[in-house]
């Protein structure tokens, strides 16, 4: 195995590790103790190994934010310090601090910095403004919505997060329109 011939190789135990353990919480509750220690000793092997790899980092908060939000959150920020231009690190820790209820106003500053990192980042947009709804500004909610259906029209949420906070505009435009104002507004944007 490439692990036994090159031990000291961080990049190798992450992959190792991403491979090996799920990064969706629903896998990971299915997951015994055996496995989840397991997945975390591959991480803080790839950690050690390499202090400056941001992805160690991510991978291992991901995989404890469902078991130790707090350590999550500090190996998440760690990942977002050591490679600041990576989008998903931004929103990967924002997804934390708002699905925990841990920081709403931080979540929104990630989700911010992720969508500066990528104006077109569907899922970050879409994210964002479920996080918005706590500050019931519902309009800024649909804004980010559509932009996350502007930028990927077949986003799984999207679609139901506009019907579903906005009924009354749903109810007039069928799924198929809004997708087509949608494409009329990127070809505007293009």
């Amino acid at each position: 195995s490439s692990l036994k011939a090159t031990p000291l190789n961080a990049k190798l135990w992450h992959n190792l590790a991403h491979v090996s353990c799920p990064s969706d919480e629903a896998q990971q509750g299915l997951m015994g103790d055996k496995k989840l220690k397991s997945c975390r000793k591959l991480y803080r092997k790839a950690v050690s190994l390499a202090p400056d790899f941001a992805d160690a980092y991510a991978g291992y908060g991901i995989l404890l934010g469902e078991s130790d939000t707090a350590k999550a959150r500090e190996l998440l920020e760690s990942a977002v310090m050591l490679d600041p231009q990576n989008k998903l690190n931004h929103k990967t820790i924002a997804d934390l601090l708002a699905r925990k209820q841990i920081d709403f106003e931080a979540s929104k500053i990630y989700y911010e910095n992720a969508l500066k990192l990528d104006p077109e980042y569907a899922d970050a947009h879409n994210n964002y403004g479920n996080t918005l709804l706590m500050d019931k500004d519902m309009a800024k909610v649909e804004y980010h919505y559509r932009q996350a259906l502007r930028f990927n029209p077949h986003h799984p949420n999207a679609l139901e997060n506009i019907e579903r906070f906005f009924p009354l505009r749903s109810k007039e435009e069928s799924k198929e329109q809004i997708k087509g104002k949608i494409k009329e507004q990127s070809k505007g944007q293009i």
